[in-house]
């Protein structure tokens, strides 16, 4: 049996419409499995990024209680290793966040700083003034770092939005 030249072009037409269907639905499922695992990377860098933001955030709302718990009842001048410790962390906090945890970790330190750097012997006065403008600047502190503790909160417990 012979075929025709319309019958040979009729198999090869439909030869390569198979090869192309087959074609496009392989590079359509390539670029579906590659985008499915670039987003399962991303998420994946996004959650290794929360973990790494709260371990420094829990450092350093701790080093930030300690200082003003060490420094409770005496001054400190600035050069101690546990105090450039501190501000290691606090630097760091500054890189890995965005602007609204920044501006609650400046103003955190500064409250930390002040506490603790502040002259704790009474000169002049008497000792429940003393007592009261040391009970002010310790509330400030526990103001200043509740409110970084919620913004790092919300800021950890985020979920992945999808790009």
């Amino acid at each position: 049996m012979s075929l025709t030249w319309i019958e040979l072009a009729d198999t090869a037409l439909k030869i390569g419409l198979g090869t192309l269907i087959t074609a496009a639905s392989g590079y359509l499922m390539l670029k579906r499995n590659q985008s499915h695992e670039f987003e399962k990377e991303r998420r994946s860098r996004f959650y290794d990024l929360q973990a790494q933001k709260k371990k420094v955030y829990v450092e350093f709302l701790s080093k930030s209680e300690a200082l003003v718990q060490s420094y409770l009842f005496s001054s400190h001048n600035g050069d101690s290793e546990e105090y450039k410790d501190y501000l290691m962390t606090f630097n760091e906090v500054q890189i890995m966040s965005d602007d609204d945890i920044r501006t609650a970790a400046y103003n955190a330190r500064n409250s930390v700083s002040a506490f603790i750097t502040l002259n704790k012997t009474p000169q002049n006065s008497t000792d429940s003034m003393f007592l009261s403008d040391l009970k002010a600047y310790r509330n400030d502190v526990n103001q200043k770092l509740g409110l970084f503790q919620k913004l790092a909160q919300l800021e950890v417990t985020r979920e992945y939005e999808q790009a």
